[in-house]
C-alpha cells in the first residue's frame, strides 16, 4: 500500500493479533524451506497450517436491495442473515433466499431498527423458520419495530440483545459481537456490528453504525482487522472515519446502496478514502449482486472490482466483448446509466465492466453529467450524415425499412459514429 502520511502512523502502530499469526506462519514456512537448500542445516518441518482450513467453503452474498442493506452468509448447512433491505426490495431479498436454496436461518441479525434494513427480515421471518434472532437492546417509534416483534411474539420467538464479546459458531468458524457497546439516542448508533472469521479470512458488518459507535468499538476492541468491509451506512461521510478505517484495514470494501439515491451515497469523501489505501472497492448500485468467496485462505468474487471513473452513457451504445469487432456484442446501455469505467485508450475505446466482466464502448459515448438530469435544451442538427443501426448485425443503412433490418428495433446514430464503431455500409440500401 502507497505510504501516505496516514498509512505511515498505520505501519508505526503494533500490528494486530491476527496479522502477528499469519506472520509467523510465513516465517516458519520459509524457515522450513531452506532445508532443501545445500549447505543448509536441517529443521524440524514448520506445521501443517492446511489441516486447520475449513473443509467448506463460505459464501457471503451483499444482495441487491437499492437503498438498504441486506448479507446472506451461509457455510455448510448454516445460513446467517444480516439486515434485510426496505419494503420494496422485501419481496426479491425472499426469493433471493429461497432460489439459493434456503430452508432454514440459523442467525437473523438485525443491526438497527431503520426500515432499509428491517422490513426483508419481517418478510424472512413470516418464509423461514428461524433459531436466534440477534437485535439491539433499544425502542424505535414505528410501526415497522412493532410489527418485528409482533411477529416474533406470534411466534413464540424471543430477540438475543448481545454483549460485546459474545461469540457463536457459525459453520466451521464463528462471529463476533463488537457493538454497539452503549445506547444511544440515534438509532444508526445503535447498529450490531460482527465480525464474521473464517479460517484466516474475515467479513466485518456494521450496518448503519456512523462514527460515535466507530471510535466506541476502537475503544473497546483490540484487534479490528478484517478482509472485507462492509461499509457503514451505505458509505455515507458520518461513517468509515478515518480512525476506523487505521483499525480495520481491509483489503476489501463493499458498499450497499440505490442508484443514484436521493442521499448521494456514497459520499465521494468515503470512496477518497477507501482508495487511499487501496481497498478494492465493490458496490451494489453499480454491479447488482455482490457475492464472495472464501475457503479460508482466500477470498475469490464474482466481479471486478468498482475502483476507477464512475460516468454516465450519454447515449443508447452497444457494449462489445472486444474492441473494433461489431459481432460481439453482449448488450446495450442507455441514456443515464451509469458505467464503470477502467481504462480510456488512445483510439476512443473506453473499457468498462458490464455485467461483471470486462467490455468495451466508444469513448465518445461517455458523459461525466447524467443526461437525464441536464435542463433541456433547443434541439439541435446533428454534426454529419444519420444512418440507421438494427439491435444486430454489422450494417449500418440509409433507411430503417430496409429489408435487412426489423424496423421496430432500429435506431439512429451518425454515420460518423457508426465507422467509428465498426460498422459497414449496407450493399442493399445505398
Amino acid at each position: 500500500r502507497r505510504n501516505t502520511p496516514k498509512m505511515k502512523h498505520m505501519l508505526e502502530k503494533p500490528l494486530p493479533e491476527k496479522l502477528t499469526g499469519q506472520l509467523k506462519k510465513w516465517m516458519a514456512a520459509t524457515v522450513a524451506a531452506t532445508m532443501m537448500l545445500p549447505g543448509t542445516m536441517a529443521v524440524p518441518a514448520a506445521e501443517n497450517t492446511q489441516s486447520n482450513l475449513p473443509q467448506e467453503e463460505l459464501t457471503v452474498h451483499f444482495i441487491d436491495v437499492g437503498q438498504g442493506l441486506a448479507i446472506m452468509a451461509k457455510a455448510g448447512d448454516d445460513v446467517l442473515v444480516y439486515d434485510g433491505g426496505n419494503s420494496d426490495a422485501a419481496s426479491y431479498f425472499v426469493s433471493y433466499l429461497k432460489d439459493e436454496g434456503i430452508e432454514d436461518i440459523d442467525y437473523m441479525i438485525a443491526s438497527h431498527y431503520d426500515a432499509d434494513h428491517l422490513n426483508g427480515l419481517v418478510g424472512a421471518l413470516h418464509a423461514f423458520d428461524t433459531e436466534t434472532i440477534i437485535a439491539p437492546d433499544y425502542k424505535h417509534n414505528s410501526k415497522l419495530y412493532t410489527s418485528f416483534y409482533n411477529t416474533l411474539s406470534s411466534q413464540n420467538k424471543e430477540v438475543t440483545y448481545p454483549e460485546v464479546g459474545q461469540e457463536y459458531e457459525f459453520g466451521e468458524g464463528s462471529f463476533t459481537v463488537l457493538g454497539p457497546t452503549q445506547i444511544r439516542d440515534d438509532s444508526n448508533n445503535n447498529s450490531v456490528v460482527v465480525r464474521l472469521d473464517y479460517g484466516d479470512t474475515s467479513f466485518l458488518f456494521t450496518g448503519d453504525a456512523e462514527s460515535k459507535e466507530e471510535k466506541d468499538i476502537i475503544a473497546a476492541n483490540e484487534d479490528l482487522y478484517c478482509d472485507v468491509l462492509s461499509v457503514g451506512h451505505h458509505g455515507s461521510a458520518s461513517s468509515t472515519s478515518w480512525d476506523f478505517l487505521e483499525a480495520v484495514l481491509p483489503e476489501y470494501a463493499v458498499i450497499s446502496c440505490g442508484v443514484n439515491n436521493s442521499y448521494g451515497h456514497p459520499d465521494p469523501d468515503t470512496i477518497e478514502k477507501l482508495e487511499s489505501i487501496e481497498a478494492q472497492i465493490f458496490r451494489t448500485d453499480l454491479q447488482g449482486n455482490i457475492i464472495a468467496i472464501s475457503d479460508g485462505e482466500t477470498i475469490t468474487w464474482n466481479n471486478l472490482p468498482s475502483n476507477g471513473e464512475v460516468l454516465y452513457a450519454a447515449d443508447f451504445v452497444s457494449v462489445k466483448e472486444e474492441p473494433n469487432d461489431t459481432s460481439s456484442t453482449v448488450g446495450e446501455l442507455g441514456p443515464g446509466n451509469q458505467i464503470q469505467v477502467l481504462n480510456r485508450d488512445d483510439n476512443g475505446w473506453a473499457t468498462i465492466v458490464f455485467n461483471g466482466a470486462t467490455t468495451y464502448i466508444p469513448s465518445s459515448y461517455l458523459s461525466d453529467i447524467d443526461p437525464q438530469t441536464m435542463t433541456q435544451a433547443a434541439p439541435t442538427q446533428p454534426v454529419g450524415n444519420m444512418v440507421w443501426l438494427s439491435a444486430t448485425g454489422s450494417k449500418y443503412h440509409s433507411r430503417n425499412n430496409c429489408g435487412n433490418m426489423n424496423p421496430a428495433n432500429a435506431r439512429q446514430v451518425t454515420e460518423s459514429d457508426a465507422v467509428s464503431q465498426g460498422y459497414e455500409k449496407c450493399k442493399k440500401c445505398w
